[in-house]
């Protein structure tokens, strides 16, 4: 059964669940980390800093890398080149304990221009990020996992999640208007039921109905 949720607006009264509060960061260990990452997977894997844990993924599923390729096609296809620019490898900085690097971004083209030698951005750069569930690390990215809420906490605006694997069947789910805890406002919709994006990316209309789903 295809079930769509409206989008809904949370209580602005509404607390964070006490035990999905993370303490403030300590200490300016995000250089130290990342300098064993390099020295232990050498480029590669994909690498990333959540809550101060180091999370290694090993190379994408082929159902997760089709879906994360035709995704940056449309988003390709639907946005002005020398507006905005669409990447599937850039790591975001929120705190000296969450450096999450989404499977999309969109950022603005002249900032990649005025910065090709980075390897990094704060945070507030992104204008969009995307990420796909994965089976082992999907928890993550799901409403107040550690990429929920590092994204939240960093105040990038608008964060897709597509999950080929949630419990309810695989949906979309558009979370906006981040708190630096929370987002405020989330819409979900099952795959094959199109999901128009806010502005300034209302040109794109997110169409899954030839994403693969999983077939156990």
């Amino acid at each position: 059964m295809t079930v769509t949720l409206p989008e809904r607006p949370a209580d602005l009264d509404y607390e964070v669940p006490a035990d999905l509060v993370e303490p403030e960061p300590e200490g300016p260990d995000l250089d130290a980390m990342r300098t064993a990452i390099d020295e232990l997977v050498d480029g590669r894997f994909k690498v990333e800093i959540l809550g101060g844990e180091i999370i290694v993924s090993p190379l994408a599923r082929t159902l997760h890398d089709m879906i994360v390729s035709r995704l940056h096609a449309m988003f390709v296809r639907a946005l002005d080149e020398d507006t905005h620019n669409v990447s599937q490898r850039v790591e975001f900085v929120v705190d000296n304990k969450n450096s999450p690097q989404p499977d999309l971004a969109i950022m603005d083209v002249a900032l990649r221009n005025d910065t090709l030698e980075a390897s990094e951005y704060a945070a507030k750069d992104a204008l969009l990020v995307v990420e796909v569930a994965s089976p082992s690390h999907g928890d993550d990215d799901r409403k107040w996992g550690r990429k929920y809420k590092a994204y939240a906490k960093g105040l990038i605006p608008i964060y897709l999640l597509v999950d080929p694997h949630a419990e309810t069947g695989p949906s979309l789910t558009l979370f906006t208007q981040p708190n630096g805890k929370r987002y405020q406002v989330e819409t979900t919709v099952a795959f094959g039921i199109p999901l128009p994006l806010p502005e300034p990316f209302d040109a794109v209309t997110i169409d899954s109905r030839r994403f693969p789903v999983p077939t156990g």
